[in-house]
């Protein structure tokens, strides 16, 4: 709708100039002239500030407004037909009938967007439960993952535990053995010792009475005299002993001072067992030594090359690193010395095999 005049509005609603002019100014408007135009927006206000001054509110009019309007129409026609084989014509009234029901386009706009709203509203609490559906099968599944690698640690630590209790009893074990081991060899020093002493106290018994008995060129017999022209024995005179000979308790058989240096070849991997074969020592030494060299090991543990070159150097013995295919290496190199070297005759080899004191050594005499 045009702006119009104030005149013409005053037309429109059926009042006075004077009074719609006064109406405006109570409005807040600026109409000061009949012929000032006003727009759509200063009719609303206006309307909106007569409602409010005579008792109603912009609230209680939108409510009793009606929010939809239903237009019924009639209209009414008369056709006239033409009848058949000369008859007259004939009229007839047609009454045509129509309704049109007009909805308030706010409340059309209002439902829409209570839909929208309580769709957004359900999309959201759907969204929500999913997001608190996943976030708990997210934490269930953390936690089972966290169960699981406790459970694993835990037996890792128990298996840990089991082989330290298992090692430590082995240990135990190896060291009771060579403390025995080391008791009954200190008895069987004691007892061949004292055996070895006795063995000197009667021999050199059995010396000394050789040779009181031999001190003549036909040995000793007895002098037989007559009664009467015995003599008087005169009393030897005792010599002092040049020296008292102490038995001196030791063996026979002494052990070479200086130590036994031996060179060890070293796989890349050899248990304890077979490094001390190697050394000629107890397998219970190494242990001690390893244990010293903070490493615990038992005795049917097997032990890297650098390892055991650092034992072996610790017991002042010679390492010779060797690699595991050594072995195929030199019997290679030997067969083929072997094809390139010449080939001469020799003397027969003859084996004489027969019992103790059979005449062997004698046949080879001859």
């Amino acid at each position: 709708m045009t702006d119009v005049t104030v005149r013409q509005f005053a037309d429109v609603v059926g009042l006075p100039v004077d009074r719609l002019l006064a109406q405006l100014g109570e409005a807040g408007l600026n109409a000061l002239d009949a012929d000032d135009t006003i727009s759509d927006k200063e009719k609303m206000q206006l309307l909106t500030f007569l409602r409010s001054s005579h008792g109603r509110s912009e609230k209680s009019a939108s409510i009793s407004q009606p929010k939809k309007v239903t237009l019924k129409r009639k209209s009414h026609s008369e056709l006239k037909t033409i009848g058949s084989r000369g008859s007259a014509a004939r009229t007839v009234s047609v009454e045509v009938r129509k309704k049109r029901t007009y909805v308030k386009r706010a409340d059309l706009v209002a439902e829409e967007d209570d839909r929208l709203k309580q769709e957004a509203d359900e999309k959201a609490r759907l969204l929500a439960e999913r997001e608190a559906k996943q976030q708990a099968e997210k934490d269930a599944l953390r936690r089972a993952e966290e169960a699981a690698t406790r459970r694993v640690e835990e037996d890792r630590k128990q298996a840990e535990e089991s082989k330290r209790k298992l090692d430590e009893a082995e240990t135990l074990k190896v060291q009771q053995e060579t403390r025995q081991a080391d008791e009954q060899a200190q008895a069987q020093a004691r007892a061949a010792q004292e055996a070895q002493q006795q063995k000197g106290d009667n021999e050199r018994k059995s010396k000394r009475q050789e040779s009181g008995d031999r001190h003549t060129k036909y040995g000793r017999q007895e002098l037989h005299v007559a009664d009467g022209k015995g003599g008087r024995r005169r009393k030897k005179k005792t010599r002092r002993a040049r020296g008292s000979i102490q038995p001196s308790g030791e063996h026979g058989f002494e052990r070479p001072v200086a130590p036994m240096v031996h060179e060890v070849e070293l796989p890349e991997a050899i248990t304890v067992s077979e490094l001390a074969q190697k050394m000629s020592i107890k397998g219970a030494e190494l242990v001690k030594s390893l244990m010293k060299m903070g490493v615990m090991a038992t005795i049917n543990q097997s032990l890297d090359q650098d390892t055991a070159t650092l034992l072996v150097e610790e017991l002042g013995h010679v390492a010779k690193l060797v690699s595991d295919d050594s072995l195929e290496t030199e019997v290679e190199a030997l067969t083929a010395r072997i094809k390139s070297a010449e080939q001469v005759s020799r003397a027969p080899v003859v084996t004489i095999m027969g019992h103790v004191d059979h005449g062997k050594t004698s046949l080879l005499d001859y």
